[in-house]
């Protein structure tokens, strides 16, 4: 398919969502008086924000009534306007001075998706001048998904997997759902991580191999770390923790190497929004490899660019200068 066709198709659903909402709510709110905010990755393009207007448009949005916006701009919008009280860094240094003049800041958004990251210096009129240009790409959560993955492949093997995800997709989404939600919630305290299995994927493997995966799971390096009982599976946190480690030494790394251009010099401040920040084990191994910065986490990480973007719709955010792509 087209994927202005996709894009359109799923902008349509949600504006179908929110006008219905709102009818059933008795809001008394008409479509005439939403503004619109699409958010979009800062290291996106303008052709490729140009798409995204398209879609929205071709979806049924009237273009003067439509913003777009780049996530790490909206996200540092919500931690600003956040009661200070609560937005605290590691060492309890109020989160307000991030965002006084003259302060540098280095936006980490990390997706489920991708990691993009975006390095502000707050001007004297308090708009935004971009000192480097955005960087990042899949670094982020999609590894560790992938890690997971992997660890479903040595167990059930490929073949039934894949079959898997063919005859059974909604239950294989519900597996990746399932892992994301203990993806954030993990840490290194606890000794086992319980996951639901579906018993479809259970008897599939049975039925096509005559073994019980029990068995299987013997003649793997998990032979001790994983033990299956009904439709839940515990792994050990041993096992979790390492689907953590090639996503954590890229972010690391992609931060280090940053921190070393000469244009960002100065800056003291990591703001780590998006889902993935909300996990305990990556703000635990930001905050220990750069032990000199001060990391900001604002409450509900993953909501930063959404709330971020309402407030970006009442009163957008200046950006006085950007870096040339």
């Amino acid at each position: 398919m087209m994927a202005l066709d996709v894009f359109s198709a799923v902008i349509e659903f949600f504006r179908g969502h929110l006008l219905h909402s709102l009818k059933e709510e008795g809001a008394g709110i008409i479509e005439i008086d939403i503004r619109w905010v699409i958010t979009v990755p800062a290291i996106w393009d303008d052709p490729a924000r140009q798409f995204m207007r398209k879609a929205a448009v071709r979806a049924g949005i009237s273009g003067n009534q439509l913003l777009i916006a780049q996530e790490p701009v909206v996200a540092s919008l919500y931690c600003k306007h956040f009661p200070t009280e609560k937005l605290l860094s590691e060492a309890g240094v109020q989160g307000f001075g991030v965002f006084s003049k003259g302060s540098k800041y280095l936006v980490l958004d990390c997706g489920g998706e991708r990691v993009d990251i975006t390095v502000y210096e707050v001007q004297p009129d308090l708009s935004l001048k971009e000192l480097y240009r955005a960087s990042g790409g899949a670094l982020g959560g999609n590894q560790v998904d992938e890690a997971f993955k992997q660890m479903l492949i040595k167990m059930f093997g490929a073949p039934v997997i894949a079959e898997f995800a063919r005859s059974h997709p909604g239950d294989y989404v519900d597996i990746y759902r399932e892992f994301e939600n203990k993806k954030r919630d993990i840490n290194d305290k606890r000794v086992r991580v319980i996951f639901k299995i579906p018993i479809s994927l259970r008897e599939m493997f049975e039925e096509e191999t005559g073994y019980h995966v029990k068995e299987k799971i013997k003649d793997t390096e998990f032979s001790e770390k994983i033990t299956f009982v009904s439709d839940k599976c515990k792994i050990t946190t041993e096992v979790m923790m390492s689907f953590f480690e090639v996503a954590l030494d890229q972010i690391v790394d992609h931060v280090t190497e940053l921190l070393k251009k000469p244009e960002i010099s100065g800056t003291k401040n990591i703001l780590m929004v998006g889902g993935f920040s909300e996990s305990p084990i990556l703000q635990n191994m930001i905050k220990k490899s750069f032990p000199d910065m001060t990391v900001i986490i604002p409450p509900e990480p993953g909501l930063a660019v959404l709330k971020g973007a309402v407030l970006f719709g009442h009163k957008p955010v200046t950006i006085s200068s950007r870096i040339a792509k």
